[in-house]
This record gives C-alpha cells, sequence and structure tokens, in this order.
C-alpha cells in the first residue's frame, strides 16, 4: 500500500521554526527602517521649508523666515521680521526639534527661536542648528551657515 503524498509532524514544526527564527531577526530591521523614515521625513520638510523660505525671500525681495516653538514640537514660516504673516505651519508628533542654536524670537507667543532669510538669501546675521530627534532612536543635525544661506544636514 503506498503512503499519503502529505507532510510529517516534524516536517511542519521544522518549517514553522525556520519562519519563527526568520520573522524574529527581520521585525527589529523593519521598526528601524520605519524610524529612520520618520526622522528623514521631519529633516527633508524642515529643510524643505528653509529652502522655500530662502528662495520666496530672493523672489520677492523680503524676509521670509521659520520660528521654532518653544517645546519643540514644531515651526510656523512667516513673511515678514517686523510683522510676520503666518505662511505655514508645522506640527510634530514624534519627532521633536532640539538643541535650537538660533537666536531668541518673541515674535510669536510659544516660539522662542528663528531663522530670518534676508531679500538676497543670506541669513539674517547668525549661524545655528536645529537637531530633529526621535526619542529611543537617535537624531539628525540641520546646520545653517550665514554664507549665502547655505544648509546641512548631518
Amino acid at each position: 500500500m503506498k503512503a499519503n503524498g502529505g507532510f510529517t509532524l516534524i516536517e511542519v514544526l521544522i518549517v514553522i521554526s525556520i519562519i519563527s527564527i526568520l520573522s524574529s531577526i527581520s521585525i527589529p530591521r523593519v521598526g528601524s527602517y520605519l524610524n529612520n523614515l520618520r526622522l528623514e521625513k521631519v529633516t527633508s520638510k524642515l529643510v524643505s521649508d528653509l529652502l522655500w523660505a530662502r528662495q520666496e525671500s530672493i523672489l520677492n525681495r523680503d524676509s521670509y523666515g521659520i520660528l521654532f516653538k518653544e517645546n519643540g514640537s514644531g515651526y510656523v514660516v512667516v513673511k515678514g521680521k517686523d510683522n510676520p504673516q503666518l505662511l505655514r505651519e508645522m506640527f510634530l508628533e514624534e519627532v521633536i526639534l532640539n538643541e535650537i542654536t538660533l537666536p531668541e524670537s518673541n515674535r510669536l507667543e510659544g516660539y522662542t527661536r528663528e531663522i530670518f532669510f534676508k531679500d538676497l538669501g543670506s541669513l539674517d546675521g547668525h549661524n545655528g542648528g536645529v537637531g530633529v530627534y526621535l526619542k529611543g532612536f537617535g537624531d539628525r543635525r540641520v546646520v545653517f551657515s550665514s554664507n549665502a544661506g547655505e544648509l546641512n544636514v548631518r
């Protein structure tokens, strides 16, 4: 008599064990990858908004800037230094902005640091930087140079 063409219990258990081992190795890597994407997304958005503000200052020959929230939970893009007009607002949930080494600001309530671009695109007098931090994962640093408003990400 011929045996049925199925798998034995031991073969099934070995396959399940192999799948479990491979899953336990790959799942932490996926989590790390997703955290890296979150950090990269906020960093890219901040750099994009900074470059946009710089470009607008050149095109419109007016001051454009970014004001950072006191608690690091976001920032706003504004037009005009003396009487800032709110253009964009960015709220952060999992990522915070820290180690902001920019001039102090009191232009809008709750926003304590600022960066402004002059009408030709250079920074309005101060070098500095902003840390973009994801709790338990790491950080990136956006550095500003007053040489023509140059930006670097580290």
